[in-house]
């Protein structure tokens, strides 16, 4: 028998192999932020078409079995992800302004319930098996128009005013800060006659009732503290009305009425111990209700707010003069510092499982991404410009991070339990320069004579200092005296109680506003205290110039406004000088 014939190698070509290709690099992935970020990106989806705020953001432990998916409404659309896949793409009515995950009732298996609020509407769904469903729908309550209003449209049912008067009419209203109905809004922007009486025509016949859209959204627990507990939905709508309102039977449990429209609310608190609401309005201003009662903490920032985070007993209000101010529940300020770029929004950094860390979340308009303990900056993160973000648990991991950006890409990132979050900016013991030695001169005659002397004469030295010091301390003790009994610093002393007054103008002019802000410095009440304005009544009006304050408690803040109109015909300026008598 003849031998098989040798094997060729392996690496041998045949004669029609294809000679091999050497092997080719590994393409990396597209990173999306800077390569020095804290963060570690988990997945991104550029094609997500995700032009969604903060608010149509959330996570939520569909199936209780502790993986957290990623909640995102946009488009008339709820798309849920299951780490990188798709789980669930229902689609909505309306267009959603947003979305809540709360826990209706205790059940097995825990599941929580998805709220999302879409114009007066909102629509709860959970998962039932392996589906999600819808489970119920509340509708927000109608509210009545203005009295003005109505006798408007009463006239036009009956044909006693014509369809251009009414819009007139419509629109004086309107530049009054007369709160309208859409059926009035639409009619007042309609611009040809045959439209107007066709809207007239259609509406006419109609009660004048409409129901105000929801504008922000919120839960608190109902009787225990817990994750998983049962808990009433807080709702802010277009007719500055907020409700707290039992989700289980859609019960109206408190209705708030605020002096504006809320646009932001945070809620923290139990409700059947204790619970307190933060609400940020569109007229700049910032209100705390407290157990179903709006109290008299009321924050004037001077600006439109455009983040609010209620932290623990501490209040953080981001505003679009690139500042963010903290207060405490109270309304007293703890500091405010400034950010180099328009603020998008904030949000709370909780961490509780893998470590005990506390702070805040700012996206910027120039795409940073910072973190702040207190007023002090821990890390600065670069990517693409960001129009939401949602931090808190997704998957098994606690630190996650889901921004939606301009282009509508949806970036996933990850804290490592290993980061670093201590204060990198802060500077913490003495300054550097302080190693650096001073060069010190040599001792020359003169600096040895003064010496000699100054030794001598080290005890009168001393009382002379001690003199002129005690001398110091007594002018200016008897000068703030004098200036308390001409009655023109902020102390003043009615009967045997300590007032203090501070006043400010709000107002360009000719109409202002004097804001006077009394509060009670003693131990005892005053009561019947008459405030006096002088003033000039050929430059000023002044329309209660002797009002009277009836209890001043101690430790409250009594706010007075009064009403100053400028008629003087050249715009002439003089002071107005309050007495507390």
């Amino acid at each position: 028998m003849e031998p098989p014939p040798a094997r060729p190698p392996a690496n041998a070509p045949g004669p029609s192999a294809v000679p091999m290709k050497p092997p080719q690099p590994r393409r990396m992935r597209q990173r999306y932020t800077d390569p020095d970020s804290l963060w570690l990106e988990a997945w991104c989806d550029p094609l997500a078409s995700a032009h969604v705020p903060s608010a149509c953001i959330a996570f939520a432990d569909l199936y209780a079995d502790g993986d957290y998916k990623l909640l995102v409404a946009a488009d008339r659309q709820l798309r849920i992800w299951k780490g990188t896949e798709l789980l669930f793409n229902p689609p909505l009515m309306y267009e959603p302004s947003v979305v809540l995950t709360f826990y209706m009732e205790h059940s097995i298996p825990n599941t929580p319930c998805i709220a999302i609020a879409s114009g007066p509407l909102i629509y709860i769904y959970k998962v039932l098996g392996t589906q999600l469903r819808p489970h119920c729908r509340f509708s927000m309550l109608p509210v009545e128009a203005d009295a003005q209003e109505t006798q408007v449209w009463d006239a036009l049912r009956q044909g006693s005013l014509e369809a251009e008067a009414a819009q007139e009419q419509l629109r004086e209203l309107r530049d009054q800060g007369i709160p309208l109905t859409p059926r009035s809004r639409a009619l007042v922007a309609l611009e040809t006659a045959e439209d107007r009486t066709q809207h007239i025509d259609t509406h006419k016949g109609q009660d004048l009732v409409y129901r105000p859209p929801i504008t922000c959204l919120a839960s608190i627990r109902k009787s225990l503290e817990g994750e998983t507990e049962p808990s009433n939905l807080v709702l802010g709508s277009e007719a500055g009305l907020v409700y707290v309102m039992e989700s289980a039977t859609s019960r109206i449990l408190n209705k708030i009425l605020l002096p504006s429209v809320p646009a932001l609310i945070s809620a923290s608190g139990v409700y059947t111990v204790e619970y307190r609401l933060v609400v940020a309005c569109r007229n700049g201003v910032i209100y705390s209700i407290r157990d179903g009662k709006l109290t008299q903490v009321s924050i004037h920032l001077g600006a439109q707010i455009c983040g609010l985070v209620l932290l623990g007993r501490e209040i953080f209000a981001a505003t679009m003069n690139n500042q963010i101010h903290c207060f405490t529940l109270k309304g007293r300020k703890l500091y405010t510092f400034n950010v180099p770029a328009p603020i998008v929004d904030i949000k709370p950094m909780l961490m509780k499982k893998t470590r005990n860390f506390k702070g805040l979340l700012v996206a910027l308009k120039n795409g940073e991404l910072r973190i702040y303990s207190g007023s002090t900056l821990v890390n600065t993160s670069k990517s693409e410009p960001i129009t939401g973000m949602c931090f808190g648990v997704l998957g098994r991991e606690e630190g996650s991070l889901v921004t939606a950006h301009r282009s509508g890409m949806l970036l996933a990132r990850m804290l490592p339990r290993q980061a670093n979050l201590d204060a990198q900016s802060s500077q913490v013991g003495p300054p550097p320069e302080q190693d650096v030695p001073i060069e010190i001169p040599k001792k020359s005659a003169l600096f040895l004579e003064q010496a000699a002397r100054e030794k001598e004469a080290c005890v009168d030295m001393h009382r002379i200092f001690q003199r002129d010091l005690i001398k110091l301390h007594l002018e200016a003790a008897r000068s703030y005296l004098k200036l308390l009994q001409e009655g023109q610093g902020p102390l003043a002393g009615v009967l045997s109680a300590t007032l203090q007054l501070t006043a400010d103008v709000q107002g360009l002019g000719p109409q202002f506003k004097l804001r006077l802000c009394v509060e009670n410095m003693s131990k005892e009440p005053v009561s019947s205290i008459p405030v006096v304005c002088e003033y000039n009544p050929d430059v000023y009006y002044v329309a209660t110039p002797c009002p009277k304050i009836p209890l001043l408690l101690p430790g409250l803040v009594h706010v007075l406004q009064i009403d100053v109109e400028c008629v003087d015909p050249a715009g002439g300026a003089e002071p107005i000088r309050v007495h507390l008598c």
